[in-house]
């Protein structure tokens, strides 16, 4: 008979402690263990040097590289000064082997003067295309090798592959040839062709009129992109319905009433006798890969249109 206060299991308590219980309690005590170890391991940090703790945790040799460093400093240093003598001779070259034209280099042509503070291409505004406002920092490539200088009207700065550009646009209308401007999508076409219109008002007094026909989708977008970068132009967004167009041509016959007209492939063509009347300096289709019959009556018609150059 069991004694008073005893505690008798009963049948089955026994095996109270399964195999999930036990597990738990081994799992608490491996985690104090791990625990232990890793504040002993920190308070033995503690006592060692910079260079041990790197030793052990990345097995980096700290020592030993700052060393090597200091031994190899004494030959680095004679080699960066045969160097440097090196490329002042080649700069020398290069500065004497430059043409000179009417009695100056090329590169001093090009160069802003020293104390000029007025610099346009390092002017800023306001946010106008992400990939148009930085300028490039590709090695081994100067401002100095361009022959057109950034227009005063310009507000912005162009990155150096769009300087180059507007080098080729600006020697294309030299010659007196029409071009096709086939840049990727991003790169800033809208901007490189603003900026040929720009150069040929403040280099050569030509302000137009101008011809812009574009995609009815993105004719705001060329409308919001002169007025960013180039707001001196006098732009004529040409749309709406026949009463609104006629309107907009109230005058447009006089000289200067405006420089630059934006319109739609849909709109000239209801139009087009309107625009055959006028002689255009610049017709400047874009997106005109969307014509994809150069035999269609559209595409004979904006041939037929009196333009001195066409730029696509």
């Amino acid at each position: 008979m069991a004694d008073v206060g005893m505690y008798v299991p009963k049948e089955g308590d026994a095996d109270a402690d399964d195999e999930s219980t036990m597990a738990a309690a081994e799992a608490e005590e491996e985690e104090g263990e791990r625990e232990r170890e890793e504040m002993e391991g920190l308070e033995g940090d503690l006592e060692m040097s910079v260079e041990d703790v790197l030793r052990k945790y990345y097995g980096m040799n700290y020592g030993d590289e700052e060393g090597q460093e200091e031994d190899d400093g004494g030959e680095s240093g004679e080699d960066s000064e045969n160097v440097g003598a090196d490329n002042e001779d080649v700069d020398e070259g290069r500065q004497s082997a430059a043409p000179a034209v009417n009695g100056y280099h090329h590169d001093d042509a090009l160069s802003t003067p020293q104390g000029d503070s007025t610099d346009t291409d390092s002017m800023e505004i306001g946010n106008p295309e992400t990939t148009t406002r930085e300028t490039s920092t590709t090695p081994g490539l100067s401002s100095s090798h361009h022959r057109t200088p950034v227009p005063f009207l310009l507000r912005g700065t162009l990155r150096e592959y769009q300087r180059d550009g507007l080098d080729w646009l600006a020697n294309l209308y030299e010659k007196n040839l029409n071009g096709i401007l086939a840049d990727e999508m991003g790169l800033g076409k809208t901007i490189q062709t603003i900026a040929l219109l720009a150069h040929l008002a403040c280099s050569k007094g030509i302000w137009g009129p101008h011809l812009i026909i574009v995609p009815t989708s993105v004719m705001l977008n060329w409308d919001r992109e002169f007025k960013t970068w180039c707001p001196a132009f006098k732009l004529l967004t040409y749309y709406g319905t026949q009463q609104e167009r006629q309107q907009k041509r109230q005058g447009w016959n006089k000289k200067n009433t405006f420089h630059v007209v934006i319109t739609s492939y849909q709109v000239v063509l209801k139009d087009q006798q309107m625009f055959r009347r006028k002689r255009w300096e610049y017709l400047i289709l874009d997106e005109a890969h969307h014509i994809k019959n150069f035999k269609s009556l559209r595409w004979r018609t904006l041939l037929g249109f009196n333009s001195g150059r066409r730029l696509l």
